[in-house]
């Protein structure tokens, strides 16, 4: 939580704000997970593309899965050593984790599989 509200702190005061604000804290939390965004990392086009469905593969899957959280945000701008983030939040607090959203877990960290693969097969057999 330090590191968090450090962090949006810092962002306000870059603005040239006296409070701290939603925005700012909504970066924060991306960067305490992520880390910073990475603009500076130069990628192609076809990459990006790649990045992208990857990303929408999984908020595609978290959102067919019945009981998964809600998506929050979609990016594909590099974050730390991450090339995209999807993230999710709970819509209440939980103090038990139940079979099925442990297995939503595991379906959402395979949907990437699913859309990354059938995206990459269309990429490579048009060279």
């Amino acid at each position: 939580m330090a590191n968090l509200l450090n962090e949006a702190a810092l962002l306000a005061a870059r603005n040239g704000q006296s409070f701290i604000e939603k925005p700012e804290l909504d970066e924060a939390i991306l960067r305490v997970m992520a880390g910073p965004e990475r603009k500076s990392r130069l990628i192609s086009e076809a990459e990006k593309a790649i990045i992208a469905y990857h990303e929408v593969g999984h908020a595609i899957v978290m959102r067919s899965v019945p009981g998964a959280d809600p998506v929050q945000k979609v990016s594909a701008i590099a974050r730390g050593m991450a090339l995209g983030i999807t993230v999710q939040a709970p819509a209440e607090d939980r103090y038990l984790v139940r079979r099925s959203r442990t297995a939503g877990k595991i379906s959402w960290s395979d949907g990437r599989t699913c859309c990354g693969r059938d995206h990459l097969r269309r990429y490579y057999h048009r060279s």
